[in-house]
């Protein structure tokens, strides 16, 4: 018995096919287009009926050839549209072999015209990337979406997915040899982009760093020779790289007995081992090497210099004196202060000078912080510390908060005093009572009292009481850290006496209480008018809205303007969460990393919330 599927136009794979295969030959005519078109959608229909997904992705690229051949026919939202749909169906593939043979037709076909919009291929490309569940597809992707921009002279679009290279290469579990290969190409596109050089020699030690010096690198570390010379380079121009493992990088000393750069590896033996005298004599008799390889003398003594004060005070037992300090650096006495401004500026030292006695005081030096890090995380374990009690935070000593109670508020606090105690003592866990005799409520923190922001949620929730909410609407207090209660009085606004501070006050109620009840339906908030005070319960924002609502109609502005404008202002703040609710849930591009979706923001009438519903 067979199985009907219905796929109509909806359906998003169809409906590419059909538009598509119209374009392609919308030129040839209906007579000769209509069967054509006709015959694709059949094959395509036929295909997603039995679940062959990789004949469909063979299908669907072929019709859409004539789009990434010719992009110009079509918008960039539709072409993007398009191949988006096409990707997808690597989450139909029946196995992980079959996402992958879609994926590699897929990528096949988009790194055939590097040139030809190439921000829109990888931004198709890495909505593929994250379609995958494969992490060998991800790396494999990943390396495309790399040749594509080489290719396609757009690595602007993807430079930003490099500051997440370590955790990519622990998702994908790829060998030391992908690894290489990866961190290369990266290398070589960061090299011509001016303001990443701390990123490109960050990419050399790498690479670098994935030969071992085994005997399986000894075919292919002959080839590392041209990126070890950049990173000695790029060390030696820095300004600011003071230590690096450069010379333990087996990549790194074959250069000592290569003729051609041996010297280069001399050069940095003097700037990690030795000091400013030695470099000088290498420069004496080496002044060309240094031009050859873009070095400029000024700067390397500089550089030299600096890195023999931090030589200097990592083995000095804390204390350095001014006579060791103008030896070393072959500078006057008069300079010692200059050098040591210098390199506390560049963050190699932390020290202090004494003048009196002629000394520096070292308190740290970045080779000491190299040191500990050298050490890795097995030497020395970080302390991990629970978070502080409330009361531990306070020296053991309970904290209090008193609410004074009105004179009006007495009995309806004694009618409803459960209703407070319950969520207060059981769930914020804070101790409260009823003062009689001195009329307020008194809080104290417990031992077991979770966090201390608990005390101020309880004494605001219950001084929201005493304003006049309602438990139900006050007790959102304690369960959202966004609302807030906010107060004014009418002469605050507007000086008003007699029968007119009685007519603005009737405004500001309507008939039967339906303006004020518009007011916080319309802002989500809730009022309390008593006498000429005017509390108002609610986020940030809604408070603001619904305060200018509440002035306009002190100042005199009728309720219908009152309510075109609130109409305005909600209809705005609606479409405002609706654009966040709508946020794609899926992560973004790799060159736009990340793009995760917003919280929706909490409504103060959703169930449990605290609120209740509109009036």
């Amino acid at each position: 018995m067979a199985t009907i599927v219905n796929t109509t136009e909806e359906e998003p794979m169809l409906a590419v096919v059909r538009f598509t295969a119209e374009l392609a030959w919308a030129d040839a005519g209906p007579e000769v287009a209509d069967p054509e078109v006709t015959r694709l959608c059949l094959e395509a229909q036929e295909h997603i009926l039995a679940g062959r997904w990789l004949d469909m992705a063979s299908l669907m690229l072929a019709s859409a050839d004539l789009l990434l051949t010719s992009p110009s026919r079509v918008p960039d939202k539709d072409l993007e549209c398009i191949l988006s749909v096409i990707c997808s169906l690597v989450t139909k593939a029946r196995s992980e072999d079959q996402a992958l043979q879609i994926t590699d037709l897929i990528c096949a076909k988009l790194t055939q015209q590097p040139d030809d919009k190439p921000a829109l291929r990888l931004k198709v490309l890495f909505s593929l990337y994250n379609l995958l569940p494969s992490p060998y597809g991800k790396a494999f992707v990943y390396k495309k979406a790399l040749e594509l921009a080489t290719a396609g002279k757009a690595t602007k679009c993807i430079i930003p997915s490099f500051k997440n290279i370590n955790s990519f290469v622990s998702e994908w579990g790829i060998g030391n040899l992908e690894q290489r290969e990866l961190y290369r190409a990266i290398a070589r596109i960061l090299k011509d982009h001016k303001g990443m050089t701390k990123e490109y020699f960050n990419f050399l030690n790498k690479y670098l760093a994935t030969f071992k010096g085994s005997d399986d690198d000894s075919a292919t570390i002959g080839d590392a020779k041209e990126e070890a010379v950049a990173a000695i380079i790029e060390f030696v121009k820095s300004s600011t790289l003071f230590q690096c493992d450069l010379l333990n990088m087996p990549a790194v000393a074959q250069l000592e007995k290569d003729e051609k750069y041996q010297l280069l590896y001399e050069l940095l033996k003097i700037f990690l081992t030795k000091r400013h005298d030695s470099y000088l004599e290498f420069q004496t008799a080496n002044s060309a090497l240094l031009k050859d390889y873009g070095l400029v003398h000024e700067d390397c003594i500089t550089k030299m210099r600096l890195m023999s004060l931090l030589d200097l005070s990592s083995h000095c037992s804390g204390e350095v004196p001014y006579s060791a300090i103008t030896s070393a650096l072959q500078i006057n006495d008069d300079e010692v202060e200059q050098w040591i401004v210098k390199a506390i500026a560049f963050k190699i030292l932390d020290c202090r000078v004494d003048q009196l006695n002629q000394t520096v005081v070292v308190r740290y030096s970045s080779a000491e912080m190299a040191v500990d890090h050298a050490a890795g995380p097995a030497s020395v374990e970080k302390p991990r510390f629970d978070a502080l009690m409330p009361s531990e935070m306070s020296g053991g000593k309970p904290q209090f908060r008193k609410v004074p109670v009105p004179q009006h508020r007495f009995a309806p606090l004694k009618r409803c005093w459960m209703e407070i105690y319950t969520p207060v003592y059981e769930h914020m866990k804070v101790d409260i009572r009823m003062n009689i005799k001195a009329r307020r409520v008194e809080l104290k923190t417990r031992k077991d009292t979770p966090d201390v922001s608990n005390l101020q949620k309880c004494a605001d929730f219950v001084h929201a009481f005493m304003l006049g909410f309602d438990i139900a609407d006050a007790v959102a207090l304690l369960r959202l850290d966004d609302l807030y209660v906010d107060s004014f009085e009418i002469k605050d606004v507007k000086t008003l006496q007699g029968e007119h501070l009685s007519r603005a006050i009737g405004r500001l109620s309507g008939k039967g209480g339906k303006t004020k009840y518009a007011i916080e339906n319309s802002t989500r908030t809730r009022i309390v008018i008593a006498d000429t005070k005017i509390h108002i319960l609610g986020s940030f924002v809604n408070i603001k809205v619904a305060r200018d609502s509440l002035c306009s109609l002190i100042l005199g502005s009728p309720a219908g303007k009152v309510y075109s404008k609130l109409r305005a202002v909600s209809a705005r703040l609606a479409e405002r969460r609706l654009s966040v609710l709508r946020r794609p849930s899926g992560r973004g591009s790799a060159g736009d990393r990340p793009a995760y979706p917003a919280a929706p923001p909490v409504s103060l009438y959703a169930p449990g919330s605290g609120m209740s519903s509109g009036r």
